[in-house]
């Protein structure tokens, strides 16, 4: 990723705002981040890990790995390779994720859209 500024958090008029929030324009300097989510095959590290009935094939994302546990697998990952991997920090993951928008979601603002662009079994 760029180095780059943005805006992190919500505005007072975005639905599901909550009071703490502030809005606040960061700069975040360049980083590396993974194009992808760690796969089950990647994660084969963890030879007793279970994604779950119907997640456990080797081309879907892990699921049901805490966040010590997703640090954990970038600490062996750094030891195998013998570069540095970690996990993005809140601002990093969130100027990643916004690539450049200022809407509350990806497709806009309307979360009724959400069925349609994001990968959700309904809108509750």
């Amino acid at each position: 990723m760029p180095p780059g500024c943005f805006q992190i958090g919500s505005p007072q008029t975005e639905a599901g705002h909550q009071p703490n929030e502030t809005q606040t324009r960061l700069y975040v300097e360049g980083f590396w981040m993974g194009k992808t989510e760690i796969t089950n095959a990647q994660y084969q590290y963890k030879q007793n890990h279970n994604s779950g009935k119907g997640f456990n094939k080797d081309n879907q994302p892990i699921v049901k790995v805490s966040s010590s546990q997703a640090h954990d697998f970038a600490q062996w990952l750094s030891q195998q390779t013998a570069k540095t991997f970690r996990l993005p920090t809140e601002a990093e993951w969130e100027y990643s994720a916004r690539a450049g928008k200022i809407t509350a979601y990806a497709w806009g603002n309307d979360p009724s859209a959400a069925c349609q662009h994001a990968n959700i079994a309904d809108i509750t």
